[in-house]
């Protein structure tokens, strides 16, 4: 809160100070803003619970198809960001950049896309649209070199639904072939929602902690019937509720080379653990539970970023993902225990990507000359093991994923505001199988991002 002088006594010197010196008590405008962003955040976690825009059969292993923590600004960067600072963006990728988070803004971001999926395998093509809302996320400055971070974001999907007919020709007591339909779909994820706090204790040192509640279910359901009437249908079903913690540090530096040149490194970990949770197996009247059934992976990231000019920023991150000796529930040939948790069905998980960003001006007087193109490519290698070949036992790699991603950030400027932007990315997903025979996935994807960067915490003069 701000304070008065009184000039003395004088009720003239009174008035005219206060007058000269009215403002809005930023305090409280900034427990308004948590109260907003809370509110906003708890409203929206039913409608991304509701549609994960996920058609992907290979989300029936492990988790399903793990998300990103990208959203508006760098969703058309390939995803960079554990080596970005910028003070008008929200990076849940590494929270020490929560302590650059402009001092006089209140931050609103939200995002949504649209995908075109298209699946094929053999001379088999199937097309599907699906739309979803990817993420919210807000932040705001707390104290001095204190930023505050808090949203919700996707952190698996599952969805998705096969069928095939089989013909056989040698079945017991029957002349003629019949037929054998097989079924399988799932759906469900996994959701976010996180508290992020970034400090910077030194100028060109940040450090940052988030903790976040996880939570969300993944079902199953794998089905075979007959043409034939006489022969009974099978029927079994997977289920699991999570509810977990997730928590997550980071560090960047800050290293001005010259009056033109930054670089910002950073690195980051994500605490791996233990989810007590049960999973069951349904077979017909039967229901077997696995203990302890699942196990998130610690996660190791490092990224750098080289500013020039303010205009141009490249970008370059690496991750690991450690799966590979995480528990994971799974159906086996013993009578005492037929659903377990078990290790080796996951492998760990590396991404590479790379990002550009470049802005014609650093000002200007044409709303033209602030906006920003950007493009990124990124390679992820899979965490779960699939099927070699269809019906097959054995398991191997799952397939891998390239992305290549464009997209422009676009100034909304009025009488009222000239921070807050629009970020249009377009992304092409090229998900390729280790084995030959394997469904191939193409998914052509919008995404759509609304940053609000509002002066909330200006101290307005009236004079």
């Amino acid at each position: 809160m701000g304070f008065f002088r009184t000039d003395g006594l004088s009720v003239s010197g009174i008035l005219r100070n206060f007058a000269a010196q009215i403002y809005i008590p930023y305090p409280m405008t900034r427990i308004k803003a948590l109260a907003t962003l809370i509110l906003t955040t708890l409203l929206c976690m039913p409608v991304m619970a509701e549609d994960n825009g996920v058609v992907s059969p290979y989300s029936r292993y492990g988790l399903g198809q793990m998300r990103s923590r990208a959203t508006g600004w760098n969703s058309s960067m390939a995803g960079v960001g554990i080596g970005a600072q910028n003070g008008s963006e929200i990076n849940p990728l590494n929270p020490a950049s929560f302590a650059c988070i402009d001092s006089l803004s209140f931050i609103f971001d939200v995002g949504a896309s649209v995908q075109q999926s298209s699946l094929k395998s053999g001379a088999t093509r199937i097309n599907a649209t699906t739309a979803s809302l990817d993420y919210v996320t807000a932040g705001f400055r707390a104290g001095r070199h204190l930023g505050v971070s808090l949203g919700l974001l996707p952190m698996s999907n599952v969805g998705y639904s096969t069928t095939k007919d089989k013909t056989i020709t040698d079945s017991y007591n029957h002349s003629n072939g019949i037929t054998a339909t097989s079924t399988a779909k799932g759906g469900g994820g996994l959701h976010e929602m996180y508290l992020g706090l970034g400090w910077a204790p030194e100028r060109h040192i940040a450090v940052g902690v988030s903790a976040g509640y996880v939570w969300g279910s993944i079902d199953h359901d794998i089905a075979t019937s007959y043409s034939d009437a006489t022969m009974a249908s099978a029927h079994r079903s997977y289920s699991a509720s999570i509810h977990t913690y997730n928590m997550q540090a980071g560090v960047q530096g800050y290293i001005p080379l010259n009056k033109r040149d930054r670089l910002v490194i950073g690195a980051s970990y994500t605490l791996g653990h233990k989810v007590n949770n049960t999973a069951s197996m349904v077979t017909g009247l039967d229901t077997a539970m696995a203990h302890n059934a699942f196990e998130l992976p610690h996660s190791i990231g490092a990224g750098m970023s080289w500013e020039h000019r303010g205009r141009l920023r490249l970008s370059a991150d690496y991750e690991l993902q450690k799966w590979g000796q995480c528990r994971y529930p799974w159906a086996t040939n013993s009578a005492s225990e037929p659903y377990k948790a078990m290790t080796g069905y996951l492998r760990d998980s590396h991404r590479i990507a790379v990002g550009m960003e470049f802005r014609p001006m650093k000002k200007g007087t044409n709303w033209r000359e602030y906006v920003s193109y950007r493009c990124g490519l990124s390679v992820t290698t899979p965490y779960t093991n699939v099927p070699t070949q269809t019906g097959s036992a054995i398991m191997g790699k799952g397939p891998t994923t390239y992305l290549a991603t464009a997209g422009v950030n676009i100034p909304v400027m009025n009488l009222f505001n000239a921070r807050s932007s629009v970020n249009v990315a377009v992304q092409y997903e090229r998900v390729q199988p280790a084995y030959a025979g394997q469904i191939k996935e193409n998914n052509l994807r919008l995404c759509i991002g609304i940053n609000f960067d509002e002066q909330w915490f200006t101290k307005w003069k009236v004079k």
